[in-house]
């Protein structure tokens, strides 16, 4: 019976701690999502790098409110439902602008100073569109989807045809190195006199097309 009782004693104090715990968390989820969800969607550092702004706080919340969905609890403050029921959309939206912003970074940190001026036009129009999501655009707006699509495709094109550019430059290095290992004319070795040798360019269509086909 004292084992029981213990026993009895123990759980309640438990559930007041819980109870206790979770009152606290209530009272601050809604500060937590309606900040967050407020928030510009990107960032950039002192370096200008640019990182996806989504606050650890909703990572934290969704979080939480699976565990507390899991032990059915029913009155989970409304805020902290309408964020999870995004959960899917705001992973697909982080998962787009880690994207979009690591190949960004790429770009700015690989660009040599010789092809800046060649995409610095379209360098200026890719800043442009992301000023809107490091300041006005934030996590709640109902344009965040479109928005978000529209600057991988800005960002991806243009990291694309850089890198094309800048593999086609290294093929060809590649190709032209093999070029100085050897003379595509020697002098003919049946004279003498090795300063009046002349060029052996007998055949020479055929020694050209070999080299560079």
């Amino acid at each position: 019976e004292i084992v029981f009782k213990k026993f009895d004693q123990m759980d309640e104090l438990i559930t007041e701690f819980e109870e206790k715990i979770y009152a606290e968390w209530v009272a601050t989820v809604d500060q937590a999502c309606s900040f967050n969800m407020n928030q510009p969607i990107l960032k950039r550092n002192d370096r200008g790098v640019l990182a996806v702004n989504f606050d650890r706080a909703l990572t934290t919340v969704l979080r939480e409110v699976r565990y507390l969905k899991y032990l059915k609890r029913s009155d989970i403050p409304d805020s902290a439902e309408k964020l999870f029921s995004e959960h899917v959309k705001l992973r697909d939206l982080n998962a787009n602008l880690d994207r979009t912003a690591a190949w960004y970074n790429k770009i700015k940190s690989t660009l040599l100073p010789v092809e800046a001026p060649i995409v610095e036009s379209q360098l200026q129009e890719i800043d442009a569109y992301l000023k809107e999501g490091e300041t006005n655009l934030f996590w709640s707006a109902s344009s965040v989807e479109e928005y978000t699509k529209n600057a991988r495709n800005l960002v991806s094109d243009l990291e694309q045809r850089i890198q094309k550019a800048k593999d086609n430059i290294a093929n060809l290095e590649d190709i032209m190195s093999t070029w100085t290992k050897s003379s595509l004319f020697e002098r003919k070795q049946d004279q003498k006199d090795a300063k009046q040798r002349i060029l052996d360019i007998e055949n020479k269509d055929d020694k050209k097309s070999k080299r560079y086909k």
